[in-house]
């Protein structure tokens, strides 16, 4: 048996689907007017599902069954499909569910892409066991066809019933949530040229959903606008960075091996976005590669193999901050913005004064230029001792009121590259000698290396080394790991990797006061383990952050993410936030039934809510958040609790 489905887009728009959906799933009843017929049920072996847009209109199939697909037709499932017995319901009343399917690979389908939706089944003669079946449901309207042959799954034509296809509720989210224990996090990025009118300036998030904002820094903090660190001599503008850090980064590696190193309890992880996908990449970028803003402007977490992290975050790629979210699309033109650099700890210094205490008082910016703005300033003289590359990593110091001068911190042939390779992504890590980067996939040597590379200098005159970033046990790279469509030994096409931040929340977590370099346990959440309630799945994402309030003092913000599941109708409840101190009763200290978020308007949307950091004289007191929720629907779930030093 092999059958065709088709369906108007409209079917999609007219229930107000006017974006991308992510199907996970279907299922279709029995027809109605089987008032008393009953049966008994079995199953279907060796059963395949592939989705796809149509070629053809649905009002117009032809009986070829290869020429009704378009080219993104996918097997989404292939196994045995159980058909449930039941009892019809009536005249006039649809039957029960006879057949639900929770596929394999979920598709992306956009009814205003200009293609009808394609469903197909094909199964072997002789497939069925069991007892007896119902009939579907079938509507007799112009918005669907179907076309079907009998004889067996490699039918090439078949019969056309124009105006006649089965009823089918697909089981579907809107293209994707943000998730991780990282959700709402504050950033500092720059936007690549095209992604007007928000390029050419270093942009600051603050936790939640604040938006982008380029603003003069508290006083006696370091100067990060765009162009007053990266004034080079030129003309406002003239300066386009590829890559930078604050040096704040932390890179878990070993020195010697190049392998991804995790203290016992300790968690990791990497802050990216990408473009030019190829290969395979994981299924949350290939859903944002269908989404209508694409995944340039996209930011992405990886948690690095072997963390420490409940279940449901642990060894995952997933969205953190999605382009609409920051600013970074533009849907009255359709114009797609793009994350250029990304630094996710240079926002500690926007932070009360008792957290920027514990950081550096001059920090060094480490950066790489464009190849455009390379060749604009070949001529200048902080390329002294080397020839000018948007391969070498150039530097700047805060000296308490203005930058210092731009030298080499490393050139090129240093991280083992050649002069034409462009350095695309960069996170460094000033306290353990160490450094993270990435080369665009149009780079000469990009072939040869994976797209997440480790140098690591020495002070004591030793060898520095330089290699991929590996996973802990050496048998493939991080960049593979994180789901970028990178082989496992980093050879071939790959994704470029535009941007990075490797961070390590639970380094220095202790409940001694704040000092330099113990800085992330009182910014940043530490993720724990479930509460082990009966009836509320941990399927929540939820963060903690320290912030600060308008008037500038010390306050937490916490964002939940997932309540109830994502859908595109309405689904009010409520949602309750909990702060306690570890090993006490919980105190709820919010309610609310409506997302925070005005990208998100519908169910799954991200809930935030900030409160004055509570006062205290034992500095690295630490407290415990935790959110449960309940839908009108009965549906109960719960994040795993996060803690923050005080």
């Amino acid at each position: 048996m092999r059958i065709q489905h088709l369906y108007e887009s409209g079917e999609f728009t007219r229930q107000d689907i006017t974006y991308p959906i992510v199907i996970t799933g279907a299922r279709w009843r029995s027809a109605p007017g089987l008032i008393s017929t009953s049966w008994s049920g079995g199953s279907y072996a060796n059963v395949e599902i592939c989705l796809g847009s149509a070629a053809r209109a649905a009002s117009a199939p032809s009986s070829n069954f290869a020429t009704n697909r378009a080219g993104d037709h996918t097997l989404v499932y292939d196994g045995t499909v159980p058909y449930l017995p039941g009892t019809g319901n009536g005249t006039g009343i649809p039957g029960p569910v006879v057949v639900e399917v929770a596929f394999e690979t979920p598709f992306t389908y956009d009814p205003t892409a200009g293609r009808d939706f394609l469903w197909e089944v094909s199964y072997p003669t002789g497939s069925w066991s069991g007892g007896t079946t119902s009939i579907g449901d079938f509507f007799s309207i112009s918005a669907g066809s179907r076309v079907w042959n009998n004889t067996g799954p490699a039918a090439i034509s078949g019969g056309i019933g124009t105006f006649r296809a089965m009823a089918v509720e697909l089981l579907y989210e809107r293209r994707g949530i943000d998730e991780g224990p990282l959700v709402g996090l504050p950033v500092t990025l720059t936007a690549r040229s095209s992604s007007l009118p928000l390029s050419g300036r270093m942009l600051q998030k603050k936790s939640g959903y604040a938006p982008l904002a380029d603003v003069a820094p508290p006083a006696g903090r370091p100067d990060l606008r765009h162009d007053v660190v990266f004034a080079l001599g030129g003309p406002p503008g003239s300066v386009e960075v590829d890559a930078l850090s604050l040096g704040l980064d932390m890179v878990l590696a070993d020195e010697a091996t190049g392998r991804s190193t995790l203290p016992p309890g300790a968690w990791g992880a990497v802050l990216f976005s990408v473009d030019g996908v190829q290969g395979t990449p994981t299924e949350v970028i290939r859903r944002e590669l269908g989404a209508a803003d694409g995944v340039a402007g996209d930011i992405f977490t990886h948690m690095i193999p072997g963390s420490s992290l409940p279940s449901i975050y642990a060894n995952r790629t997933t969205r953190a901050m999605d382009s609409t979210e920051l600013g970074l699309y533009d849907a009255a033109t359709a114009t797609r913005g793009a994350v250029e650099t990304i630094d996710g700890l240079a926002h500690l210094y926007e932070l009360d004064a008792d957290l920027v205490a514990t950081l550096p008082s001059q920090p060094t910016v480490y950066f790489s230029l464009d190849p455009s703005t390379v060749l604009a300033y070949a001529a200048a003289p902080f390329w002294s001792g080397t020839l000018p590359s948007p391969g070498t990593i150039l530097q700047r110091t805060w000296l308490g009121s203005s930058w210092g001068p731009v030298s080499v911190f490393r050139a090129y042939d240093q991280l083992g590259l050649v002069i034409q390779d462009d350095i695309d992504a960069l996170g460094v890590d000033e306290a353990s000698c160490k450094l993270l980067f990435s080369i665009t996939t149009s780079s000469p040597s990009a072939l040869n290396f994976s797209q997440l590379r480790l140098y690591a200098w020495c002070l004591d005159g030793g060898t520095d080394y330089v290699g991929d970033y590996l996973v802990a046990d050496g048998s493939a790279t991080v960049a593979s790991s994180m789901g970028t469509g990178e082989s496992s030994t980093g050879l071939g096409p790959k994704t470029n990797v535009t941007s990075l931040c490797p961070e390590d929340p639970g380094r220095g977590w202790s409940l001694l006061p704040a000092t330099q370099g113990n800085y992330l346990p009182f910014s940043t959440g530490q993720p724990l383990a479930p509460l082990p309630i009966e009836g509320f799945p941990p399927r929540l994402s939820s963060s903690l952050f320290r912030t600060c309030t308008r008037a500038g003092t010390p306050a937490i913000m916490t964002a939940m993410v997932g309540w109830p599941s994502p859908n595109t109708v309405r689904a009010d409840g409520i949602a309750i936030f909990f702060i306690y101190l570890p090993g006490t009763a919980p105190y709820p200290i919010l309610s609310v039934a409506r997302s925070s978020s005005p990208t998100w308007p519908l169910a799954g949307a991200p809930i935030t809510l900030e409160f004055p950091l509570p006062d205290t004289t034992l500095l690295g007191v630490e407290i415990d958040g935790w959110w449960v929720a309940a839908s009108l629907s009965g549906e109960l779930a719960q994040s795993p609790p996060v803690r923050l030093a005080l």
